[in-house]
């Protein structure tokens, strides 16, 4: 899997660069942060490089540069969603009682972040989003409906194992609460 990830990540790369040789005016900064991207991907750390990737974001909003890091960000997404479901994770739960809206084309969830560290939820199916909770905090997303691989997980420095499953989105609007108790 690391094989594939780096040469697609060397195609992406190679086509950021390029463009921006191409650009008039590159901003000093830009190119400092993407040496720094360039780094930190050859130790193979998709959590630095999603972190950082982050940063630089925040920085370079509604700026010619900001789609680019978006896609390298996607595809982390997709890469460390596999990197989830080969480790060892403890089940998602299951969505609890059956709801269909075969009218609606979206699925409403109100998530709550019940912990003392940032949680990371990923979606990966119809779309492909990352949604970072601060702790305590709560965030509305709003899907497409349809099949999903779905993880929750903390930074991993707090030991705390992740969590994946599969959901089926199908129009409901509901609310998740995410916890973490000590044994």
């Amino acid at each position: 899997m690391k094989a594939s990830f780096t040469i697609f990540m060397k195609l992406l790369l190679l086509t950021i660069f390029i463009s921006l040789i191409s650009c008039s005016t590159i901003k000093e900064d830009f190119i400092k942060d993407w040496n720094k991207v360039q780094l930190i991907r050859l130790d193979e750390n998709l959590d630095e490089l999603e972190l950082y990737l982050d940063t630089i974001k925040l920085k370079y909003k509604d700026t010619e540069f900001e789609s680019q890091i978006d896609s390298l960000l996607q595809v982390i997404n997709l890469e460390k969603m596999q990197e989830i479901k080969e480790s060892k994770y403890n089940p998602f739960p299951q969505d609890s009682g059956d709801c269909s809206h075969p009218n609606k084309k979206y699925t409403k969830i109100i998530t709550f972040n019940d912990t003392k560290y940032i949680l990371t939820l990923r979606y990966v199916g119809v779309e492909n989003q990352r949604y970072l909770i601060p702790p305590q905090g709560k965030i509305g997303i709003k899907l497409l409906n349809g099949s999903y691989d779905v993880s929750a997980s903390v930074p991993p420095e707090y030991y705390v194992r992740d969590f994946y499953g599969k959901h089926n989105l199908t129009g409901c609007e509901y609310d998740s609460k995410f916890y973490i108790i000590i044994k």
